[in-house]
């Protein structure tokens, strides 16, 4: 007996496998857009836009990659929850970073690190020597 197995049917279920994957489904709830305040406008903007986080003065500022800073009213502890690990990297205490703005690093005193990134306004951002480790499997992820 001949069983004729239709491949179209085959790639569909890969497709919803694949859908559920462990990595996808830990993402699947994060954070993807902020309803932000420019001007008299409500407006919405893209977590891909926005290069870092950052507190100064209890107040944390997204900023994008046109410079553009946009006052939260969350935590830098809630946003690094709501947030997809793969793309943002809580760099230290005030910074959350995402890849795209990575530029560079360089080892600095006592095991720290010295992040570059690509945005005007912040030249570098300073990792501890515990968070040192981790930051390195997050880039090389």
């Amino acid at each position: 007996m001949k069983v004729y197995i239709n491949n179209t049917h085959l790639q569909e279920d890969k497709f919803r496998i694949n859908k559920y994957t462990p990595d996808r489904i830990e993402n699947a709830n994060k954070r993807e857009r902020f309803l932000v305040v420019k001007g008299h406008k409500h407006i919405l903007l893209k977590a891909e836009d926005i290069a870092y986080f950052v507190v100064e003065s209890r107040i944390t500022t997204a900023v994008t990659f046109r410079d553009e800073r946009f006052l939260l009213h969350v935590s830098l502890d809630k946003l690094e929850e709501e947030l997809d690990n793969s793309l943002f990297y809580r760099a230290n205490r005030s910074t959350i970073i995402n890849i795209e703005a990575f530029d560079y690093f360089e080892n600095y005193f006592n095991g720290k690190l010295m992040v570059k990134l690509k945005t005007k306004s912040i030249e570098s951002i300073t990792i501890s020597r515990m968070k040192a480790p981790g930051f390195k499997e997050w880039l090389d992820h």
